[in-house]
């Protein structure tokens, strides 16, 4: 799956080996990596973008992942690489997949997350025709509850199968009934 596209001020393109180094500061960043898993070491984090890149590039490849660039319109984010974001674990049968992101934490104040997570979201339901996304949280990472809330996900999921454990919490966003944020009917009291 080769396919880019943009948000309102983040362009996102398939990962590509020009991406190793910032992969590997994310993977291996203790403070990024604290409510994601234990942080990798530089070359683990290394074999593991090599085999991303390699399992991307197959022909049934169930997995995307995308570097997320600052548009060149945007003056606060222009032509920045912000962090990197996925869909991967693509059921087709069930119409479903994961959504992922990590962010560079000098962008992380400045609602990165909250337009990609969604703009994830539109292109897996309009272009993928995939009836569901979900995410997988930590249970104690309140700021990441509150942002997958004010992008219109519900806890629990069809996929809840897939959480890791028990400190994993599993939410999804559901084609029928999902509303993306800044809609006229959405409650401002969950915008971000």
């Amino acid at each position: 799956m080769q396919v880019e596209f943009s948000t309102a001020r983040v362009l996102l393109r398939p990962m590509a080996e020009a991406d190793e180094a910032l992969f590997c500061d994310l993977y291996s960043d203790a403070e990024t990596m604290r409510f994601i898993g234990p942080p990798l070491s530089r070359e683990r984090a290394a074999r593991g973008f090599r085999n991303m890149l390699r399992l991307m590039r197959q022909p049934d490849a169930d997995q995307v992942f995308f570097t997320l660039n600052g548009r060149p319109s945007d003056t606060h984010l222009a032509c920045a690489t912000l962090g990197i974001a996925s869909i991967q674990h693509v059921d087709i049968p069930g119409r479903r997949a994961e959504a992922g992101l990590v962010i560079g934490s000098q962008y992380r104040d400045q609602g990165v997350a909250r337009e990609v997570l969604s703009g994830l979201i539109r292109f897996a339901f309009e272009h993928l025709h995939l009836d569901e996304i979900w995410v997988q949280i930590h249970a104690d990472h309140t700021v990441v509850e509150k942002l997958v809330v004010s992008v219109g996900l519900s806890r629990g999921s069809s996929a809840d199968t897939h959480a890791s454990d028990t400190v994993m919490r599993i939410w999804s966003a559901r084609r029928a009934t999902w509303l993306p944020p800044n809609s006229p009917c959405r409650s401002r009291s969950l915008v971000d």
